[in-house]
Formats: C-alpha cells, structure tokens, sequence
C-alpha cells in the first residue's frame, strides 16, 4: 500500500531529517511538501530525494493555511498529488505521529481497510 504525507513548511526546517525517517518508519512512502517563500531553506537529505516533492511558494508565513479564503495549501496539496482512494497523513513537521511502539501507522490502515472501518484516531506526540 502506498501512503502519503503532506505538510507544510514555515519553519523548522532542521527538523526534516527526523521527520523524514520517522514517517519512512511508519509507511510513509512519498513526501509532499509546500514550502512557504519565508521558510528557512530545505535541505533533503540525498537517501530521501526520490520520495520527495518540494512545491514552492510565492506566499509567505503570514499566509497561512488557516486563511481558508485566500488559500488553503493542504487543500492543493491533497488535490493535486493524492487520488480519491489513496491514504494521506496531513502533518507539521514538529509532529511525529504514532500509533503503538509496534504498530506502524500503514499496518493501521491496512488492518482498517481490511475490516472495512472507515475512520481511526491517531493520537500525535508533538515535539
């Protein structure tokens, strides 16, 4: 099963290698980030390169994706890169998700797809 992560960036940024092997950990197998242009800038560490999609942002931080009616980055996100039927994990990248020190949260899913329940909760651990 293919799972997906949308975040987007305003800061933080030295957080990415953490987050970006935390979620591998969990399943995640494609990265898609929006970047804001006041954003520190990314450095994608190369063993995450092909997993990565970094959209870049005219907007700055004070455009939030809070601000539905000018615009709602996760929305895009959601929009362009995942399918109708596909999973995503919406995520800042000061939150790493869990569901159990031995479940990941693809085997979740899949165990939730396999019994046909539509929604579970996924406690987060903020750092």
């Amino acid at each position: 099963m293919k799972l997906k992560l949308i975040c987007t960036i305003t800061n933080n940024s030295d957080l990415l290698p953490h987050f970006l092997k935390h979620y591998s950990k969990q399943g995640v197998t494609h990265f898609y980030f929006f970047k804001y242009a006041s954003a520190d800038r990314l450095h994608i560490p190369q063993k995450y390169k092909n997993v990565v999609t970094v959209i870049n942002s005219c907007c700055t931080e004070g455009v939030r994706e809070h601000d539905f009616n000018i615009l709602n980055p996760l929305h895009i996100l959601q929009q362009t890169f995942i399918g109708y039927d596909e999973w995503f994990v919406p995520a800042d990248l000061d939150e790493f998700a869990t569901i159990s020190k031995t479940l990941r949260i693809v085997d979740a899913i899949d165990i939730c797809n396999k019994k046909a329940l539509i929604v579970f909760q996924v406690d987060l651990l903020i750092a």
